[in-house]
């Protein structure tokens, strides 16, 4: 619209009305606009009202679903009538006059018309929402799901108890000695370390998440879980598996200060840093992966409740819904690609400017000594990822693997990481070993030797 203009003097002599000239540049054309709008704006009137007497006159319609269906028709007749008409005449004359109150009062009713719009849609899906909680739940939501463990694999899961129970006490142990060990040495408050305290906690909450279960029913096959338990399960394994992505990448920026630019760790790496960085991947996680069970329990389950699995898994269990997975496929793929894919892009662009600076090195046992760092993380990072994709892909295009296969490369993705994490990142660690030997096993080390005394 134009605006009126004001003289420098008496307010009086301001104009009282203001210009529409409907889409700025195409004004040649706005006279062939006004065909489909008005075949839009026939159509509009002419179906809401007919909704209208066809609500009011039918008995049988007389339900709050169609009385809502017959308030957004008024609605939507409301807002077509408060807008179109005057955008005709703005079409067949190139531009519309329109007085100061007739404006304000225009504007009014398209607000209005669009907040009782959005008003009618929210309570039309709460509508819908009760009247789902109305149908027989019973018969969409079982009070829980078996879990039978590894397909066709029912006569050794006993025996495969001691090694994934040796896996579990030795992943508690070591992880609880890093946070204990860093913890109580002054010499390891340092952001490496913090990291790698963090990652131990992930770890334990982690294996903590899926080995109990998954050992009681290797000892008493199957396993009965809750509804209820059943998806806070599920919300666990992925958010602790996205925060296990997110310290790896963080680790690995740690690792690129320290190396690419030493004389800036510090300040880089500080304390506010690490709270603002740690907060946006808490919440990134969080949000993305709560989602997913939220999703998954709103499907509806009207036929068998036994999953061919250790945990509770996305997509085993969405695969027993009795209604379309697409959905819930698509969005368990992308959250995977944005927490996971992006993770690892990242990390790989951090150790290729590592590689860079280690190559320039003069000294070659100083790149030995890098490669062999870097070469051991390398080797638990891809592990980590190259697991994940291949869990994720599986359900989507692996029909022909083997579905104990499948279930052993999902459980062995989530449980050999905290198994190795400690191996990796603290007993090659010198500083990791002198402190256990000084706070768990009591001993004192010889600064010039390495050996306890």
């Amino acid at each position: 619209f134009q605006k009126p203009e004001m003289s420098t003097g008496n307010i009086s002599t301001v104009n009282t009305e203001f210009i529409l000239i409907g889409f700025p540049g195409l004004e040649g054309y706005q006279h062939w606009l006004t065909i489909p709008f008005s075949v839009m704006y026939i159509l509009a009137i002419v179906g809401n009202s007919l909704l209208i007497c066809i609500i009011k006159l039918e008995a049988n319609l007389h339900t709050p679903m169609y009385t809502l269906l017959c308030v957004l028709a008024m609605v939507d007749i409301g807002l077509c009538t408060s807008t179109i008409p005057k955008m005709l005449q703005i079409f067949w004359q190139k531009a519309c006059s329109i007085s100061f109150e007739g404006c304000f009062t225009q504007m009014f009713f398209i607000h209005v018309m669009s907040s009782l719009e959005s008003s009618t849609l929210a309570v039309m899906a709460y509508d819908r929402t009760r009247a789902m909680s109305a149908v027989n739940v019973s018969s969409v939501r079982p009070a829980g799901f078996v879990l039978i463990g590894f397909p066709g694999l029912d006569s050794v899961q006993q025996w495969l108890s001691i090694p994934f129970t040796i896996m579990f006490i030795f992943a508690l142990a070591a992880n609880s000695i890093i946070v204990f060990v860093v913890k109580h040495e002054q010499a390891l408050h340092t952001p490496m370390y913090f990291f790698l305290s963090v990652l131990a906690v992930v770890d334990i909450g982690l294996c903590t998440t899926i080995l109990p279960n998954m050992l009681h029913i290797f000892r008493h096959n199957p396993s009965f879980n809750s509804f209820e338990a059943c998806f806070i399960q599920m919300f666990f394994i992925y958010f602790f598996t996205s925060l296990e992505s997110s310290i790896l990448v963080v680790m690995a920026y740690d690792r690129y200060v320290a190396i690419c630019n030493p004389l800036r760790y510090t300040s880089i790496l500080s304390t506010a840093f690490l709270g603002k960085i740690f907060s946006v991947f808490i919440i990134r996680g969080f949000i993305l992966t709560a989602l997913i069970p939220i999703f998954a329990s709103m499907l509806l389950y009207c036929s068998s409740n036994v999953i061919s699995h250790c945990y509770c898994d996305h997509m085993a269990v969405a695969k027993l819904a009795c209604t379309d997975i697409t959905n819930n496929s698509h969005y368990g793929i992308s959250v995977a690609f944005s927490i996971l894919g992006v993770d690892v892009l990242f990390i790989t662009f951090t150790y290729v400017m590592i590689l860079r600076v280690v190559l320039k090195l003069g000294s070659s046992a100083a790149r030995l000594k890098a490669f062999n760092t870097c070469g051991s993380h390398l080797f638990i990072i891809m592990y980590f990822y190259i697991t994940s994709l291949f869990n994720f892909l599986v359900y989507r295009m692996g029909e022909k693997v083997p579905p104990h296969i499948h279930v052993l490369f999902a459980v062995l993705y989530l449980l050999v990481p905290p198994v190795l994490n400690p191996i990796i990142y603290a007993v090659k660690t010198k500083e990791i070993r002198e402190a256990f030997l000084k706070h768990v096993l009591r001993k004192k080390v010889n600064p010039a030797t390495n050996i306890p005394v």
